[in-house]
């Protein structure tokens, strides 16, 4: 019996050994698959979120110029690139300090500037380049959670996420649409791995960021192109940042300025009496089709205080549409429930029938 027990407790710990050594090697195996799973996971979890609005955010984190202080953007603007008969160069000047910017436009000839303080925007009476090209806000349209298009207290909902190359690089697109907002669907092109914007779309308007390089630890795009089929197409080169006080003479009100109210909640003007203009003769007799497109400023009142069409054709219909559209009436505006003034873009379609 000891013979035998003495031979079985040999044969007994040599299994018990080879058990353990077992259990210790399928530890260390899962062990080291744990760790290639986190490796291999890390930059989808952290570089790569899962969501659009994961995405936005960690677009916002990387580009929000604001962040280091007041600063000044400018660049080099170039109207309808490549037209050698409408071509035009000039230069855009934005100077923010936290809740108060400047928004300066130099063309030939041409010189447009718009003014935020605070909740309170000043707007020139007659000029609308800014305001229709969408260049008020240039220095935060690659910045998703801040471009001041629309209210922010308009709820989203989602698109479906599709994977797309552009210019060489990998990007994420999907729509976010807002829930009431007069132009509701927005289309975003996202590299996740540099967390950037390299597309935006809104209906048949195309925005795209090139040349994203670091200034003060956040991202800007050397040259921005905007596609505006109904009013033109801009390029602007040579985007630069600097960070430094701004002077406060800048922030004077310019002369002959509107004053526009702000607000999170605010409600746009809703349409009461809106007759259609006639046809001119001139028009007609050349049997002209067309939409003519205007920049209006309502008044508290729900009058329109100011129109101008952007496009204007020669042969009498921008004409009838302006002084049409100065007649209409709309449910005023409203921030908090309060009247308020607002500016607008009004379509104007002639179609003979």
């Amino acid at each position: 019996m000891s013979a035998q027990s003495w031979k079985s407790s040999p044969s007994s710990s040599i299994n018990e050994s080879i058990s353990i050594d077992r259990d210790k090697i399928v530890a260390v195996l899962n062990r080291q698959a744990l760790l290639i799973f986190f490796f291999l996971a890390a930059p989808a979890f952290g570089q790569q979120p899962a969501t659009p609005e994961q995405l936005l955010e960690a677009v916002h984190k990387n580009v929000d110029l604001s962040a280091a202080g007041s600063y000044t953007l400018t660049a080099t603007v170039v109207g309808n690139p490549g037209d050698p008969k409408k071509q035009q160069t000039g230069e855009l000047r934005v100077d923010r300090d936290h809740d108060r910017f400047r928004v300066e436009l130099l063309l030939p000839g041409y010189q447009e500037v718009r003014l935020t303080l605070g909740n309170k925007r000043y707007v020139p009476k007659t000029q609308a380049t800014l305001f229709v090209t969408g260049l008020t806000n240039f220095d935060r349209s690659w910045d998703p959670l801040k471009e001041d298009l629309i209210p922010s207290s308009e709820r989203s909902t989602w698109g479906n996420m599709s994977h797309k190359k552009i210019r060489g690089h990998e990007t994420i697109c999907f729509d976010q649409i807002r829930v009431g907002a007069p132009r509701a669907k927005t289309h975003y092109c996202i590299d996740p791995e540099r967390s950037v914007v390299l597309r935006r779309d809104m209906g048949d308007d195309r925005t795209e960021f090139f040349d994203y390089a670091s200034v003060a630890g956040h991202m800007i795009p050397r040259r921005v192109t905007i596609r505006k089929p109904s009013i033109a197409n801009l390029e602007l080169r040579d985007i630069s940042v600097s960070y430094q006080p701004v002077d406060p003479a800048r922030f004077s009100v310019p002369a002959q300025s509107i004053e526009i109210e702000t607000c999170h909640d605010e409600q746009q003007p809703k349409p009461v009496f809106t007759p259609e203009p006639s046809y001119s003769e001139e028009a007609r007799s050349k049997h002209h089709e067309g939409t003519i497109f205007l920049h209006a400023l309502i008044a508290d009142n729900g009058t329109v205080q100011e129109a101008q069409a952007l496009n204007p054709t020669g042969d009498g219909l921008d004409v009838n549409a302006v002084n049409t559209v100065r007649t209409w009436t709309f449910k005023p505006p409203t921030c908090s429930g309060r009247p308020v003034s607002a500016e607008m873009m009004i379509e104007v379609d002639f179609r003979l029938r």
